[in-house]
């Protein structure tokens, strides 16, 4: 068993193909607001800041950058 890729701030990823949304988007690995960071506790999610502003699957948005889980990226 692989383990997850581990990403740093500044690193260019993209979202795979198989997340929920925002796929294929290209963006960095960026620091999340601060209120993103008081509610989440330590794990594997990571917050992109997305190159081209990305709709939700429910149409909500545009947004310029969401949490993504670690193993729905790569790098870019």
């Amino acid at each position: 068993m692989t383990s997850p890729q581990q990403f740093a701030l500044g690193d260019r990823v993209r979202i795979l193909d198989h997340h929920h949304w925002a796929r294929g988007a290209l963006g960095t690995i960026t620091s999340p607001p601060r209120e993103v960071a008081m509610l989440a506790g330590p794990g594997v999610f990571y917050w992109v800041s997305f190159d081209v502003e990305q709709m939700d699957v429910e149409g909500d948005g545009p947004y310029v950058s969401g949490e993504i889980i670690g193993t729905a990226l790569e790098v870019a």
